[in-house]
């Protein structure tokens, strides 16, 4: 694996958020590689990763931007804007290079320097407010008669500025209850939501690709049986009627 960084025209930016112009520049430079003969052989195959931290040229900001680029040189499915059949050849690649592919998730998730020593998000860490919800800890929250009772967190989201929570009362009842959020809190949510309320737990995010929609699938149906998906399928195929289509206007 080959790490090359740049140093020089960092500044600019591309019309496309996703590729910088500079990396596009140096994803065409690379590109230009294949092919080539060394000594009569093909040149080897190789993960490169162009990355760009331009800190030392804006050390009063802190918004300076930082990219990276992966890219396989002679590795046709682990290519930028590589094209695959269908969803399971594009799985399938992925799991061919699995840790490039972690590698490139870490790099996103840990792209900033951490300002605690705990992990806490400075969001909490550095604002004076009272004590934020965890689950498993026990806090006062109205019934269904509107009385406070005592009530251990079972579980929470986040809903705007409000965190909806399900709560075991000591009654023995289950209770639903909202809490207000602040500014800092609702920070602090948007840089660590699958472990905002002390325990990890997987916050479902949008589907910005084919894959990510597969992944929320795949995850959902891992462990479902194969007989009894095809019950499922069987059961719910949609009805096949002969005859000609129609255009209704």
């Amino acid at each position: 694996m080959t790490f090359r960084t740049l140093s020089s025209d960092i500044h600019s930016g591309g019309e496309d958020p996703e590729i910088p112009d500079y990396l596009a520049r140096a994803l065409a430079d690379l590109r230009r590689f294949e092919g080539r003969l060394l000594n009569g052989s093909p040149l080897p195959p190789a993960y490169l990763v162009v990355t760009n931290r331009p800190f030392d040229h804006n050390l009063d900001g802190a918004d300076t931007r930082c990219s990276a680029l992966f890219e396989g040189f002679q590795i046709p499915d682990f290519k930028s804007g590589a094209a695959f059949p269908s969803l399971r050849a594009a799985h399938r690649a992925r799991l061919a290079h699995a840790d490039l592919h972690q590698l490139m998730s870490s790099m996103r998730k840990h792209s900033e320097i951490p300002v605690t020593f705990d992990g806490q998000a400075p969001e909490l860490a550095f604002a004076e407010q009272q004590p934020r919800l965890t689950v498993g800890e026990f806090y006062l929250v109205p019934d269904s008669e509107g009385d406070q009772q005592r009530g251990r967190l079972i579980q929470a989201v986040v809903l705007g500025t409000s965190a909806m929570g399900t709560y075991a009362l000591d009654t023995g009842q289950s209770v639903i209850a909202s809490t207000p959020l602040t500014e800092a809190e609702v920070a602090a949510y948007r840089r660590h939501p699958d472990t905002f309320f002390g325990v990890h737990h997987k916050v479902s995010g949008s589907a910005k690709t084919p894959l990510d929609l597969f992944d929320f699938f795949l995850d959902g149906y891992r462990e479902t049986s194969v007989v009894h998906s095809g019950c499922w399928i069987t059961a719910n195929r949609p009805p096949i009627i002969a005859g000609e289509s129609q255009v209704i206007d």
